[in-house]
């Protein structure tokens, strides 16, 4: 099951950095002894950024020993993210002590406590804040050490600069989500399309991210324990929310049973999202049925679910998850060159949490794959409009993988009769036909991963820390 926010609430080590004696060599008055001045200017970042996540504060600090401490801290409490911010002029020798040693991403800002020059400005002011001549020295011995960084630049009320690291954050939070995440996989990948198949020893390694292997019998057993009446209560909750039309007695309870039995198995293994191949429900004696309903319940509160044993999608699914709150599976379906748009579904899985709530949302037998007891309930919905990213990630190099995003807009328009959930899209910015020719040559896989807004910041840093090769569209 998705993790709890508090659980997954990054770790952020914010630190001030200074330069203890005003210089080395003369024996000068020290004009930056003001600490309350530097104290309360960190203190106000500090306060910000506790507001985006858990701080662990390492003050402010001016010389190597110090650095050296704050590192150790930083690496033992197990930060996500580190926020170092020169407040005064910082000699290079303390952010390689405090940063040569950590694992976490790093963003360095440069800021002020002086937001504007005074007209009547003094030389003891000037080096009081003299904060950006120290920071293309920190930069340069960071790039000499092949130490990874992201520099901001901005005054702290400069709403771009925390609007960055809220996105980084998320980020963050995203790939701290993936690895303790857990994957159900159930049957095996559709015979054929190696496209979406993946190393699952490179998953672990890329993502840390926990294949569960879930065997027939187990959910075949949990299916049989169910009780009845739970079931004929969530039923009856069901057919509050959607319209049921066309589907026997015998096919609702089996494909709401299924449900409880896949939804109990989740929260045993405690999966973040479950990669299937729906056979294994349709050819049983005992279930006999298509499982669409039971996956598209559990992508409403969190457990993303794919099909043909995608696990790449199943991945991209929990990064959009964690960034924006909820995701969408589907694939590409139907081009439509006249009306210009291409219609993305699934046969029966989706998210009702994208329902065009007008228009209705109907479940209604699965088209295409009757099992042994009947056909099994399917969702069908047109997904509201509005801007949406849609991502493709998968394994193309041996050692890289390929995340494709694309801006994107879903339009509005009639639910066809399909008995399936259904997009309709356009590229943003571009001619379709461009557009997917652009899609498929930068390494677009068919399965599709949807999240509402335009995600391309988020996703960016995403890439960024976890080294993936980042394709924008």
């Amino acid at each position: 099951m998705k993790m709890s926010d508090e659980n997954i609430k990054p770790k952020i080590g914010i630190v001030g950095t200074t330069m203890s004696e005003m210089d080395a060599v003369l024996d000068v008055k020290d004009i930056r002894d003001d600490l309350v001045y530097y104290e309360n200017f960190f203190n106000k970042i500090q306060n910000e950024i506790k507001k985006l996540g858990v701080v662990v504060s390492g003050g402010i600090i001016g010389d190597e020993l110090q650095a050296e401490e704050v590192s150790d801290l930083f690496i033992r409490e197990q930060v996500d993210l580190i926020i170092a911010v020169p407040v005064n002029y910082t000699l290079d020798s303390v952010i390689l002590k405090l940063l040569r040693s950590q694992t976490a991403p790093v963003i360095l800002w440069n800021t002020s406590p002086m937001e504007k020059i005074p007209a009547k400005m003094d030389y003891d002011n000037a080096i009081a804040n003299a904060i950006i001549a120290c920071v293309p020295t920190l930069t340069n011995v960071l790039i000499k050490n092949n130490l990874k960084f992201k520099l901001i630049s901005g005054s702290i009320k400069d709403k771009r600069v925390f609007s960055y690291i809220s996105d980084y954050i998320d980020a963050v939070k995203a790939i701290k989500a993936l690895k303790t995440a857990k994957i159900g996989f159930i049957g095996n990948s559709y015979p054929g399309i190696s496209s979406i198949s993946v190393d699952e020893a490179r998953v672990i390694g890329k993502f840390g991210s926990t294949i569960v292997r879930i065997e027939n019998m187990e959910i075949e057993k949990v299916y049989k324990n169910i009780e009845t009446k739970r079931t004929k209560a969530d039923i009856e909750n069901f057919k509050k929310k959607f319209n049921f039309e066309q589907l026997t007695v015998d096919e609702i309870e089996r494909s709401v049973r299924l449900y409880n039995a896949i939804l109990d198995i989740s929260k045993e293994h405690n999966l973040d999202a479950i990669a299937q191949l729906c056979q294994y429900a349709i050819i049983s004696d005992t279930i006999g049925v298509a499982p669409c309903f039971a996956y598209s319940i559990l992508n409403t509160i969190g457990t993303m679910a794919t099909c043909e044993g995608d696990i790449g999608t199943s991945i991209a699914l929990i990064i959009l998850r964690e960034i924006c709150g909820d995701a969408f599976f589907a694939e590409y379906y139907l081009h439509d060159f006249e009306k210009d748009f291409i219609l993305v579904a699934h046969c029966g899985l989706g998210n009702p949490n994208f329902a065009d709530v007008k228009k209705g949302i109907k479940v209604l037998p699965q088209p295409c794959f009757p099992g042994k007891n009947g056909a099994g309930a399917a969702f069908e919905f047109n997904a509201r409009s509005g801007e949406m990213t849609m991502v493709s990630l998968s394994m193309l190099a041996p050692k890289k993988w390929t995340l494709v995003a694309c801006e994107v807009e879903s339009l509005d328009g009639e639910v066809y009769p399909m008995h399936c959930p259904q997009l309709k899209i356009r590229f943003k910015n571009g001619d379709l036909n461009e557009k997917f020719i652009e899609f498929c040559e930068k390494g677009g896989v068919h399965h599709l991963a949807f999240a509402s807004g335009n995600q391309f910041g988020k996703l960016e840093k995403v890439c960024d820390i976890l080294d993936l090769n980042f394709q924008k569209i």
